[in-house]
């Protein structure tokens, strides 16, 4: 009984060794949660060999990420691009792959390659460390801050470094946003939202502006925003007041 498990195991690890990780080159040599990450991976020699579509797979301290999809049904976003010879490669942003992440919780991911249903697979690829983030606070900010029209972006308030009389005496609770396509002109419908207190005076909203004004033709190469709230008139009463306007530019106008 103890031989035949034995040997039952010992042929378990074999098939799994068999599965083989790849050669894999990963580009820049050095990378934050917000500069694009280029894999390229040979499988040859391993079980992914001569397959005609291979996913990426991929995990890190966000969780699983956001092109995964299902084991047995991955998004075709999760889908390499063919190099040819079995090398194939795939790119991604890391603070959209996990878009619910704090950027700074994000150290480390891992990946592997497989088909789309999950009938094969690569073994894990090692772990890839981020690099840490260099980051200034302003009273305005976005993260990331490269961005484009398809991206999820958060919209920063830190109201304790701003200069502007009326915007540290409101109370911040909305903010009212317009789309700019790359003539200037507003384009979709304006959206007005409610603001994340994150407390100690800091405020977000997260868009994602393809989505989030109907623009159906044309890009998106701004977002021109207010933060909106409450104040004081000179009589004591509460009244609505407004921020000092902003303006957002964005990448990959469409």
């Amino acid at each position: 009984m103890y031989f035949l498990s034995i040997c039952f195991l010992l042929t378990a690890c074999g098939t799994f060794a068999q599965r083989g990780v790849g050669k894999i080159t990963i580009t820049p040599s050095t990378f934050t949660v917000e500069d694009e990450v280029t894999v390229n991976i040979d499988v040859t020699g391993t079980d992914m060999a001569g397959q005609s579509g291979v996913y990426m797979w991929i995990f890190g301290d966000g969780g699983d990420g956001a092109t995964n999809g299902t084991w047995t049904e991955s998004k075709e976003e999760a889908k390499f691009t063919s190099l040819g010879n079995n090398v194939y490669q795939f790119k991604f942003t890391p603070v959209l792959m996990w878009p619910n992440a704090v950027p700074g919780n994000l150290k480390k991911f891992s990946f592997l390659t497989k088909t789309k249903n999950g009938s094969k697979q690569t073994d894990n690829a090692p772990e890839y460390f981020f690099d840490p983030l260099v980051f200034v606070e302003s009273t305005y900010f976005s993260f990331p801050d490269k961005v484009g029209q398809d991206d999820v972006v958060t919209l920063y308030f830190n109201q304790n470094l701003s200069t502007d009389i009326t915007e540290q005496r409101m109370t911040p609770t909305g903010i009212t946003i317009t789309a700019l396509n790359e003539a200037g002109n507003a384009v979709g419908s304006t959206l007005t939202g409610t603001l994340k207190n994150e407390g100690g005076k800091k405020y977000s909203f997260i868009l994602i502006p393809v989505r989030s004004f109907g623009v159906t033709t044309g890009g998106i190469k701004k977002l021109r925003y207010t933060i909106t709230g409450t104040g004081k008139n000179e009589s004591g009463a509460t009244v609505p007041v407004s921020g000092v306007q902003q303006e957002k530019t964005l990448l990959d106008v469409k």
